[in-house]
């Protein structure tokens, strides 16, 4: 980067450089991670809609042109999710059963529309918004670990979490 005649500029980028970001940009960082990602942070409100009647009666189309987070998804991730979800359904009697809010929305996944490219993921997301606010008083969180490992609860506030 710099010829190695001038190693005193070297030095002085180290140092303007760890000054930056570690010291300024680090006091910015914890704000945005907690504003966004604790409990009820805005993070949810971003990937779901706000909690309510008017999140719901929109359309699938107008949700997702709307709430575009699901854009961003990671296959791997969903494709995680949705297996656990079909766990869950299989361990509470399938699709007949207790089991039938997890059998659907792992079926949100697994049935996709690839056709809507970038939005084939938003069906997923809105049915996990769905079901974490019908479950919960509070959207996502780190306090997905307070519940049982693989329980509805568990399971769509750590998706929202971890998204």
């Amino acid at each position: 980067m710099f010829p190695p005649q001038i190693p005193e500029l070297r030095a002085i980028f180290m140092l303007v450089g760890t000054i930056y970001g570690c010291v300024l940009d680090g006091e910015k960082y914890p704000g945005r991670v907690e504003h966004v990602c604790l409990m009820g942070g805005q993070g949810y409100v971003d990937m779901c809609g706000p909690r309510g009647y008017i999140t719901d009666l929109m359309s699938d189309s107008e949700w997702r042109t709307t709430y575009t987070l699901h854009r961003r998804y990671k296959d791997t991730m969903l494709q995680h999710y949705a297996g656990k979800f079909e766990q869950l359904s299989i361990e509470q009697g399938g699709q007949g059963g207790l089991g039938n809010p997890a059998h659907r929305l792992s079926a949100l996944w697994f049935n996709r529309d690839v056709g809507l490219g970038d939005d084939q993921a938003a069906a997923f997301f809105r049915g996990v918004c769905r079901e974490m606010r019908q479950t919960t008083d509070e959207d996502g969180g780190p306090d997905h670990t307070l519940y049982q490992p693989g329980s509805m609860k568990e399971l769509t506030m750590g998706f929202a979490y971890e998204s």
